[in-house]
């Protein structure tokens, strides 16, 4: 597409986008838009767009130097209205600008081969790509690449989101109750080491801020209680929650303990590990093994 003074194109809605050259209209788009485009040594090498309403009044600015996108601001420099977002795409796309330049300038989200322009809309296509290619227990674990990279967005974009999309993001990652599921498990003389899952998404979103810490909290009160529950039942069997949750380090874990207020159910399973399943599994389990459990607090 070749745009040059005083031409326009034509866009949906009786939008339009027309070049602005002329000292004469750089000035009146500066003083509508409240910009700087009347610094015309500095706008020398670029090409100006204005996208204007089917009134003529000028709604946002685009830069381009040769053939790139520098910047698109909307009136003082502010951000375009989303509303807007639609017929700049197009005309960015007609001007030749790579798509991934465009999404990111725009803000728009590519998910699953789609765009959106919000995070919400992105959400919702994601709950239907769940129902129909996933199954609800493999969820909180991040096990499939699709998934991983819906976090990846969500932990990016989840601040702005609506909160009825975080609930259902929660909701999507929160699994049921017991908040957790049994890993493999090996078994070594006459005991079972057993390594949990936690709904570790949960960690990772809040982590970003994209959802709040209470979901989190929740799910992993529920998960470490009753695995803390199970330990101390199950005397054969060692729950080895470090294992398969590699989001956690020492310190981390601890603080994690204090933050959901498990700190003692947790102390209490611990102990119990250390003070009677150790001394029983001595002649089966590895010496070296005992220690790893004793020095790390990882097992209940």
């Amino acid at each position: 597409m070749n745009v040059t003074d005083n031409s326009i194109l034509k866009l949906e809605k009786g939008f339009y986008v027309i070049r602005v050259s002329l000292p004469r209209d750089l000035l009146r788009e500066a003083q509508i838009m409240g910009n700087c485009l009347n610094d015309f040594e500095r706008f020398a090498d670029s090409e100006i767009y204005s996208l204007r309403n089917s009134c003529g009044r000028p709604l946002a600015n685009i830069e381009i130097r040769e053939g790139l996108l520098i910047q698109i601001s909307g009136p003082e420099n502010k951000c375009v209205k989303q509303e807007y977002l639609p017929h700049l795409r197009k005309f960015l796309s007609d001007r030749g600008i790579p798509k991934d330049d465009i999404n990111s300038r725009l803000g728009f989200i590519e998910f699953d081969g789609q765009t959106f322009a919000t995070i919400d809309a992105c959400t919702d296509a994601f709950a239907v790509w769940c129902e129909l290619n996933t199954i609800p227990c493999a969820l909180p674990f991040q096990q499939h690449p699709k998934i991983r990279e819906f976090l990846n967005i969500f932990a990016r974009y989840g601040q702005s989101s609506k909160n009825s999309t975080r609930v259902k993001v929660a909701r999507l990652f929160t699994p049921n109750y017991p908040a957790w599921r049994d890993g493999d498990q090996s078994i070594n003389g006459n005991s079972a080491i057993c390594r949990p899952r936690l709904a570790t998404a949960l960690h990772h979103l809040t982590r970003y801020g994209a959802l709040p810490q209470s979901t989190r909290n929740t799910a992993f009160r529920v998960a470490i209680a009753d695995i803390a529950a199970k330990a101390v039942r199950q005397t054969t069997i060692i729950y080895d929650i470090g294992a398969e949750n590699r989001i956690f380090h020492q310190d981390s874990f601890a603080d994690l303990l204090e933050l959901i207020q498990v700190r003692e159910i947790y102390d209490t399973a611990r102990d119990h590990a250390r003070d009677v399943k150790a001394k029983a599994l001595k002649g089966t389990v590895p010496r070296e093994f005992i220690y790893r459990l004793e020095q790390d607090f990882l097992t209940l």
